[in-house]
């Protein structure tokens, strides 16, 4: 009931609040041209790369990327000093000079085949992250790939130290209190309601490291 709840309330939200751009069709050369400085931290098939704290870009939706690049671009992410990763990314972000080349990069992204990277998060339980998980597939879905009318994105096959990074970040308020991040907002409640301490950290993200990776 919870979960049904949660899905329904932030499915409304998003229909009321999403405002579709139109751009031309996505030019795969610009984008390829573009991801040069992209690839210099997330690798040549986008996989990310845990010693430079850059995250899996290949295969998550491509939705979600965008609007991440817009949020680094308008200081939404990537201006808190906590965020060191965060603080890193801006300035790359904002050598995607218009809407279009983030369109294009983003679109040379799903061109890609990402290495699956090995997990390296331990102690956490399996069966009481199933359970909590419960109620995050209302929003990720069942499968962890994310569900684009809830804005909700992939978690299924990102790298398990980022993720554990993320809800760290949320905890602890780096991320998703910012007025323009509205989604990130929606996470930081619900990490506060269904993740109070580390160790549910660690027990939801050893349970979606047992969801399909692709």
């Amino acid at each position: 009931m919870i979960r049904f709840q949660i899905s329904t309330t932030l499915s409304l939200l998003g229909l009321l609040i999403a405002t579709p751009a139109a751009f031309a069709e996505p030019n795969l050369e610009n984008g390829k041209t573009k991801f040069v400085v992209c690839e210099a931290c997330h690798g040549k098939n986008g996989s990310g790369s845990k010693e430079i704290g850059a995250p899996r870009i290949a295969g998550q939706n491509h939705w979600y990327e965008e609007r991440q690049l817009h949020n680094f671009k308008a200081g939404i992410r990537g201006t808190n000093p906590k965020d060191a990763f965060g603080v890193v990314m801006r300035p790359m972000a904002l050598t995607l000079v218009t809407d279009q080349d983030i369109e294009d990069v983003v679109a040379y992204f799903g061109t890609l085949k990402p290495e699956l990277l090995p997990d390296t998060v331990t102690g956490g339980n399996v069966p009481n992250g199933k359970e909590i998980f419960t109620v995050c597939a209302g929003c990720h879905g069942d499968d962890g790939k994310g569900i684009e009318v809830l804005s909700s994105p992939r978690v299924a096959g990102i790298p398990d130290w980022y993720l554990l990074r993320q809800l760290q970040n949320f905890e602890q308020g780096i991320r998703g209190t910012h007025a323009g991040d509205i989604y990130g907002r929606q996470m930081g409640v619900m990490q506060k309601l269904m993740l109070k301490d580390n160790q549910a950290m660690l027990d939801v993200i050893a349970y979606i490291n047992t969801l399909p990776k692709e």
